[in-house]
């Protein structure tokens, strides 16, 4: 027998709650991240400011987008910002 889905108003808490637990998991770089796209910095700019390499910046931001499963930064960003993580 198939398990029932949760759909509507129960799929969206679940989303929430499982967005707030990606966010206690974030590092404090990821976060640094977070903070500088506020800022509006291109990709070189944030790298610079953090003195950190591009194939380091580019694996912080390739574990956001895997964590929040996104390809935008501004969306987790702007999700992060709504719930005053950052």
């Amino acid at each position: 027998m198939p398990v029932p889905q949760p759909t509507g108003k129960k799929l969206l808490q679940l989303r929430l709650i499982n967005m707030n637990i990606l966010l206690q998991r974030l590092t404090s770089r990821e976060r640094q991240i977070l903070k500088l796209v506020g800022g509006s910095f291109s990709r070189e700019d944030m790298r610079s400011k953090l003195k950190i390499s591009r194939r380091n910046f580019n694996s912080n931001v390739s574990s956001l987008y895997k964590k929040f499963d996104v390809n935008n930064l501004k969306s987790i960003y702007t999700y992060c910002k709504l719930k005053g993580l950052i």
